[in-house]
């Protein structure tokens, strides 16, 4: 499974990368923004599965830019939006952008749980 994980604090992506490294998963981790969205943009291969930060500096767009440009490319890719600023999303954003959404803490150990090793 390809898996795109994109989280601006380096702990949290470091978490999922070590407990998401197995079964034959291939881990595209980042933690800039920007080489994030040139290696969504460049890349040939299909995310199965993307685990996006929602927001950085508490700006949406940023989760949302980085989904958009993923289901470009794969209209079937599983979108996990993670974020701390839960109370910024409303049902009618989820279903426009076909995004699941996973609060920050819990919702790190929900993915791990999901698609780890543990």
């Amino acid at each position: 499974m390809r898996i795109f994980i994109f989280d601006d604090e380096p702990d949290i992506l470091e978490a999922l990368i070590t407990y998401m490294s197995c079964n034959g998963n291939e881990l595209y981790g980042f933690v800039d923004y920007r080489e994030a969205i040139k290696f969504a943009r460049d890349s040939e291969n299909k995310i199965d599965v993307a685990i996006v930060d929602g927001a950085i500096d508490g700006y949406m767009e940023v989760g949302l830019e980085l989904s958009s440009i993923i289901r470009s490319k794969n209209p079937d890719a599983r979108i996990i939006i993670l974020t701390g600023f839960s109370e910024m999303t409303n049902r009618e954003m989820l279903e426009k952008y076909k995004v699941e959404l996973k609060e920050k803490p819990s919702g790190v150990l929900d993915i791990v749980n999901e698609f780890g090793c543990i």
